[in-house]
Formats: C-alpha cells, sequence, structure tokens
C-alpha cells in the first residue's frame, strides 16, 4: 500500500533483507523502503510508516543521506525523499563492489 496518511507501508522481511545483504541495518531498511513507498514525508510521517522509534529515524535518515539514498526537501518542518530503490541499490552496490 502506497498510502501516506494513517495507513503504513507494508514492508516485506525479503525486501529488508535484500537491503541488508547490501550493507544497511534493518533500521535504515525500513526507513528507506518506507519513504521510497510513500514519497515525500515528514519525520513524524516517517516514524509512523517505517515503525521506527523518531528519535531513532532522525539518527537513520544522516546515515541515509551520507550514503546518498535520501534527500532533505527544503521545506518548513523539514521533509525528506528518497531516490527510487532501483538507483539506491545500484548506490548500494557500487558500495559493495568498492568494499570487495
Amino acid at each position: 500500500m502506497r498510502e501516506r496518511g494513517n495507513l503504513r507501508v507494508t514492508v516485506e522481511p525479503a525486501e529488508i533483507q535484500a537491503l541488508t545483504s547490501l550493507g544497511l541495518t534493518v533500521v535504515q531498511a525500513k526507513v528507506y523502503f518506507a519513504l521510497a513507498r510513500a514519497g515525500i514525508l515528514k519525520i513524524a510521517d516517517i516514524s509512523k510508516q517505517s515503525n521506527v522509534a523518531r528519535p531513532d529515524v532522525y539518527r537513520t535518515l544522516t546515515q541515509l543521506y551520507d550514503l546518498g539514498l535520501v534527500e532533505k526537501v527544503l521545506q518548513v518542518p523539514a521533509q525528506f525523499k528518497a531516490l527510487p530503490i532501483d538507483e539506491g541499490i545500484k548506490i548500494l552496490l557500487k558500495k559493495k563492489q568498492v568494499e570487495y
């Protein structure tokens, strides 16, 4: 489901596992998928959609931003958007390739 309001984005365990195998933590994967599927969201909405505590969302967004997977939208209050999943996977694969 891709609803933004009160409904949560469903993330399958296989999707989480795919991203964790590319180097993300489970929390990073949940936040990234929720944001990638729902579109532009505020911190509180990211927390609800991903089922990740708000303080953890702040920290995780910084990490995802540093990886190039998330962008900050210039609005008040702050909002964020994720790169499309296919582009995110390419970035993670390239990072993994450099590690090897």
